[in-house]
């Protein structure tokens, strides 16, 4: 059962960011942009957290949260108060209404998450208001629920736009967001995608390991960088002028022997493949093929579907994902053509650009919209595959 979080803010793009994020963690929100309404919601739906923006024009932030303290159905609960304005005596004023906690707007996520998680520890999800402050000892697991969840998933694109980033990025945010632990692995060292659609500028890459002679284990661990609870990244730079040196296949190994233990590995493979990513189609238990709707894709998809199959385990499972434009071939006529079944069509939504323009994943920004369910319903399929091998 999740923590349930209560959220209140009357500026509605701030509102839907925070609930998209929080949500991605796998908590479960109530929420609105009405203070009025968000103090019948405690009541009602009896939250676990609450978080309250200070400045609000119905009734201020202070004021919902003397009434939440009144309030004997949720006045133990944790309460983290939202400022733009980091002024002491707001501070002073807020604490003494009842405030556990403040965020400086804008906050970024994992700090706002990681503050949510402090607050939240050892509570148990809808728990008594009497027993909301006493830690919960958990029983032993079982060895069948210690039993770790792992598994190899690499992702190939036909050509340039056919959605393979995008795919690994939104698949590995799923997956952590599910509360299994997961690695996003940018094996095209020739365009460095994964950081470009998340807008960061690594210090810490596979580039850094290409030159290392006597790679170990730590010196790959000491390259991932963990932005949020489940998710970690193994970067890489972009390449275009192939003025940096490339990995091999020993070291592409080496990273897979490292970081396949007891997490799912999701890796970017590019378009097409080559001998320095051939260990992880080889290796993979579940290779994705990432088409667009037209002719130049699907030709490349009939010759690269046959290469595939020859590299995969025979225990491998091939997927094709059709990435839909307006106008493009039908998915009845694409599978005549190639000769292989589409394993789903993912609707391209005007969205998705959005996202790429906040630094974000698609499913993390509009988990309601037809493709990240879509994508939600594979990743728990693909869960379930892994847990029968």
């Amino acid at each position: 059962m999740n923590h349930k979080i209560l959220i209140v803010d009357d500026h509605h793009e701030t509102l839907d960011i925070i609930v998209m994020t929080i949500q991605s963690y796998g908590y479960e929100t109530i929420f609105t942009h009405s203070p009025l309404k968000a103090l019948k919601m405690a009541t009602s739906e009896r939250p676990d957290l609450a978080l309250v923006d200070m400045n609000m024009p119905e009734m201020s932030g202070l004021e919902v949260v003397r009434r939440l303290r009144s309030d004997p159905a949720v006045s133990e609960i944790p309460i983290i108060m939202f400022t733009a304005e980091d002024h002491p005596d707001q501070k002073k004023a807020g604490f003494a209404a009842g405030v556990d906690d403040y965020l400086i707007k804008p906050v970024p996520p994992d700090e706002m998450v990681a503050r949510i998680e402090e607050m939240l520890e050892g509570l148990e999800p809808h728990a008594a208001s009497e027993n909301r402050r006493t830690v919960i000892m958990q029983p032993s697991p079982t060895d069948e629920e210690n039993k770790a969840e792992q598994g190899i998933i690499g992702i190939v694109g036909t050509r340039g736009g056919a959605g393979a980033t995008v795919l690994a990025l939104n698949l590995a945010t799923i997956l952590a967001s599910s509360g299994r632990p997961t690695t996003l692995i940018d094996m095209d060292m020739q365009q460095g995608h994964v950081a470009l659609y998340l807008n960061k500028r690594p210090k810490k890459s596979l580039n850094n390991l290409v030159e290392n002679k006597k790679l170990q284990a730590r010196d790959i661990i000491a390259q991932v960088i963990s932005p949020s609870k489940n998710l970690q990244l193994l970067l890489a730079h972009s390449n275009i002028d192939g003025t940096l040196p490339m990995m091999d296949e020993a070291q592409v190994s080496l990273i897979l022997d490292t970081l396949h233990q007891d997490q799912y590995l999701i890796c970017d493979i590019g378009r097409g493949v080559t001998a320095v990513t051939q260990p992880v189609i080889e290796r993979a238990d579940h290779i994705i093929l990432c088409l667009r709707a037209e002719r130049i894709s699907l030709t490349v998809a009939r010759h690269l579907i046959q290469s595939l199959k020859e590299q995969m385990s025979s225990n491998a499972r091939l997927h094709l994902f059709l990435l839909d434009r307006t106008g493009g071939i039908p998915k009845q006529a694409a599978e005549r053509f190639i000769k292989q079944p589409i394993t789903a069509v993912i609707p391209y939504e005007k969205n998705m650009t959005n996202a790429v323009n906040k630094g974000m994943s698609f499913a993390t920004m509009y988990p309601k919209a037809p493709a990240s369910q879509l994508l939600r319903k594979f990743a728990k399929r693909l869960v379930k595959a892994l847990a029968r091998k």
